[in-house]
């Protein structure tokens, strides 16, 4: 479970990173210009997306396997079909929030919608690491049941 905590922290993180690409760009002087594309910029935006699949693997595989080990070998092909479907038709609310909610950013900060709403959502990730960290070590001192 410590891989999951780990995962959730890592992808808030990196998700920031990669959302203030430029801000980062410019502590190691590798920043673009209006004219001109950096590929060091380009190079450490794929290294940091990278880092985030990675960071995503490292929440889902141990899931996957929870799942495979508690529930019963006749009834995986039904709740892993199910999951699989849950999971889908979830993904679709949140993506058409996120490109609602940067359009409805973009009114008053202009040209950085996109930049508030990946940053608010790697916090969330990073908080909910935090959070799961938090309740995880009070459910092992029997504080939660």
């Amino acid at each position: 479970l410590r891989l999951i905590h780990t995962g959730l922290i890592g992808m808030g993180t990196i998700l920031v990173l990669l959302a203030n690409i430029h801000f980062v760009s410019l502590l190691f002087n590798i920043a673009s210009t209006p004219f001109h594309s950096s590929r060091y910029e380009i190079l450490l935006a794929l290294l940091l997306a990278g880092g985030l699949g990675f960071a995503g693997s490292a929440v889902a595989v141990p899931l996957q396997t929870i799942l495979q080990e508690e529930i019963p070998e006749n009834m995986r092909g039904k709740i892993f079909g199910v999951q699989n479907m849950v999971v889908n038709t979830a993904m679709t609310l949140p993506m058409a929030l996120a490109g609602v909610s940067a359009d409805f950013m973009d009114q008053w900060f202009p040209g950085h919608g996109v930049e508030i709403v990946m940053t608010l959502v790697g916090l969330c990730l990073f908080m909910g690491g935090l959070a799961d960290i938090y309740v995880f070590k009070r459910f092992q001192m029997g504080e939660i049941k």
